[in-house]
């Protein structure tokens, strides 16, 4: 169930100002673009009353003026000299558009997001990174994770902070009970021991390193 943001967009007319001919003739880009919302997007013009019901009135060009592409070359704009062709004062240019665009911390992304089958987040993470690895990827570009990859960073983050606040703090306390600032230091030097009947029971047991087993150890802290 693999699926991505990124999709063809559909064609689009693009009109491309050139601003020296518009400040000859008296207009500015602004104006060139209100004229052209107004001929493709209509203007209101009042309100038609008919049998105590009200009807908007919009005021646009035909629609048969409005599909057709080669209108927008010939398209009369009102100039200081008189009415002018688009064409004299900006350029048409046809192509795909963006079917949307998405955006995450001020910066341009493309999302793709799938499912994870047979594995884990960890082994399907492995196996995106080794892929990664292989692509030359523009120095522009950069690939961060998100979804319950991204929870599972942070979670991680967590257990970490709050790894280090318990040793901390059972060495305020054992420094209070002991009445000695050396003795609570050579008792904790056993802390680093305990990973050893972490990594064996893990591996012994077939688990995988993840936030149950980050929170025993925080536990198991205490406990040593």
């Amino acid at each position: 169930e693999v699926q991505t943001s990124q999709e063809a967009g559909k064609p689009e007319a693009v009109v491309v100002p050139r601003r020296h001919q518009l400040a000859e003739q008296g207009l500015t880009a602004a104006a060139m673009g209100s004229l052209m919302r107004a001929a493709y997007e209509g203007v209101d013009a009042g309100v038609y009353r008919e049998k105590g019901e009200e009807y908007d009135i919009r005021v646009k060009y035909a629609e048969a003026d409005r599909k057709d592409p080669a209108f927008i070359r010939d398209m009369p704009l009102q100039a200081r000299s008189g009415a002018v062709p688009l064409s004299e004062v900006g350029d048409l240019n046809a192509r795909s558009g963006e079917s949307q665009i998405m955006r995450k911390s001020k910066q341009r992304m493309v999302e793709v997001t799938a499912n994870i089958a047979p594995g884990s987040l960890s082994e399907s993470r492995a196996q995106f990174d080794a892929e990664l690895a292989k692509l030359a990827l523009p120095s522009m570009v950069r690939v961060r994770y998100g979804g319950s990859a991204e929870i599972q960073d942070e979670s991680f983050a967590s257990i970490f902070t709050a790894l280090i606040l318990a040793i901390v703090l059972l060495y305020i306390v054992m420094a209070a009970m002991l009445e000695s600032f050396v003795h609570p230091f050579t008792i904790m030097l056993t802390l680093p021991l305990a990973l050893i009947g972490v990594a064996l029971s893990l591996f012994f047991s077939g688990e995988r390193i993840n936030i149950f087993s980050l929170m025993s150890i925080v536990m198991l802290t205490g406990i040593v």
